[in-house]
């Protein structure tokens, strides 16, 4: 059910350069390997770890929460920034989210070598209408 009343929209992992030690002579012949989270998809750990924050009610609009943040070459999470903040509950559930990920990082990699990588992430906390449905039928019937 969780699955049917949270979406979370990755937002394609949109990268931003952060100042590195890497220099690299001819990008258009670089090997680019994005951060990843270990023994998991990202999008999949995100969706399964993600608690839908319990005050919101069905029917209440959308919340989506907006961060930033950099995985750094040894692979931990640097820098943490809320760049859009609908309210408590939702960005106390998005940063605990991110929080159970600490450690399990294999961070961004050009030509082999590991880098230092900004990426920004959208968590969208939404009902869906069957579950919007679900809890109107129910509410009838009390």
């Amino acid at each position: 059910m969780k699955r049917s009343i949270i979406s979370i929209l990755l937002l394609a992992f949109l990268i931003s350069n952060v100042n590195s030690q890497t220099a690299i002579k001819d990008s258009s012949s670089a090997k680019f390997e994005k951060a990843q989270i270990k023994n998991s998809n990202i999008y999949d750990f995100f969706q399964q770890y993600a608690e839908f924050p319990p005050d919101l009610l069905p029917g209440s609009e959308n919340k989506n929460v907006v961060i930033s943040f950099i995985i750094q070459k040894d692979g931990q999470i640097d820098s943490v920034k809320i760049l859009k903040n609908p309210g408590k509950s939702p960005t106390n559930a998005t940063l605990a989210t991110l929080e159970k990920s600490v450690g399990r990082w294999i961070p961004t990699k050009i030509n082999g070598i590991s880098v230092d990588k900004k990426y920004y992430v959208c968590f969208n906390y939404l009902f869906s209408n069957e579950y919007s449905n679900l809890v109107r039928k129910a509410n009838n019937l009390l």
